[in-house]
């Protein structure tokens, strides 16, 4: 004879690791994840979005541009990838550099700006039926070219355009280099104080470039003092340019005591431009006096 004999129901209980940690439902030892986590024991926090961002706001041609990416898994794919476009580039047809995400819920990458100055935008890129869909989308990112050095930086006297390399001379320089001097305002310059009568005078004479100046304006000796003249004793024609030498024969007289006398620069209209400082002429000995 044979006795069978059966226990009580019980229970199997297949347990899962560190009970899914609290975020997720155990059935039969196995996790599944509430989302934003993931891992066999939904260790693992993943993203719940796509997300884009970059370190730079501006950078110059052909620098590195650093990227940081988030992904959801169960949305994402091992083509994607993150690419720099151009702002206008509303299809995503053409990237200027990329790189592939190679399926990773986070990551940083680095791409190349293009050579070409402008404003660009890197997007998350994700291909969805064959067509490029982007799934988030960085701030603008501004592209500039490496600032150009100017000729002698301006020779300092003037300010470099760094986007173009051209210098902008100060007031009274020219040139490319603006190592040019050139006159801002009517001068002259007598090359004595004093001279015997027959001698040679030099006078200095200069006149801005941007000036009404003209090839009829003239250079011309008036005698000073209670007595003098208004009509000149001698003139010449400057001619071209913006600054010359001329030379005058002193004035020959009789008279027994010194005379005084200074150069004007009259232009052709008449008004008088610069006057020299006043110099006197001396008698010859054979004129003079004790």
């Amino acid at each position: 004879i044979y006795l069978t004999t059966y226990s009580s129901p019980f229970k199997v209980a297949f347990p899962c690791k560190d009970d899914c940690n609290g975020h997720g439902k155990c059935a039969m030892g196995f996790c599944t994840c509430v989302s934003g986590w993931d891992g066999f024991s939904c260790a693992v926090k993943v993203p719940t979005s796509f997300a884009i961002s970059v370190q730079e706001e501006s950078v110059q041609s052909l620098g590195s541009i650093t990227v940081s990416f988030e992904s959801v898994p169960t949305e994402s794919s091992i083509s994607d990838y993150v690419g720099l476009f151009s702002t206008t580039d509303m299809a995503n047809a053409s990237p200027w550099a990329y790189e592939y995400t190679s399926n990773q819920p986070t990551g940083t990458k680095s791409l190349v700006a293009p050579a070409m100055a402008g404003e660009y935008v890197v997007k998350y890129i994700g291909i969805t039926n064959g067509v490029p869909q982007a799934k988030a989308v960085s701030k603008v990112i501004t592209v500039v070219l490496p600032p150009k050095k100017c000729p002698e930086d301006c020779s300092d006297h003037g300010k470099c355009d760094t986007t173009t390399g051209d210098c902008t001379c100060d007031s009274g320089w020219i040139g490319f280099d603006c190592a040019t001097s050139i006159p801002t305002e009517y001068k002259l310059q007598a090359s004595s104080n004093s001279y015997k009568d027959s001698s040679l005078i030099s006078v200095d004479w200069q006149r801005p470039v941007e000036s009404d100046g003209s090839n009829l304006d003239t250079i011309a000796l008036f005698e000073t003092g209670p007595n003098h003249k208004q009509e000149p004793i001698v003139y010449q024609y400057v001619g071209s340019g913006n600054e010359g030498k001329l030379s005058f024969q002193s004035p020959i007289s009789a008279a027994t005591t010194k005379h005084t006398y200074q150069f004007k620069l009259i232009g052709s209209n008449g008004n008088t431009k610069a006057v020299s400082e006043e110099f006197d002429v001396l008698p010859s000995e054979k004129n003079s006096t004790d």
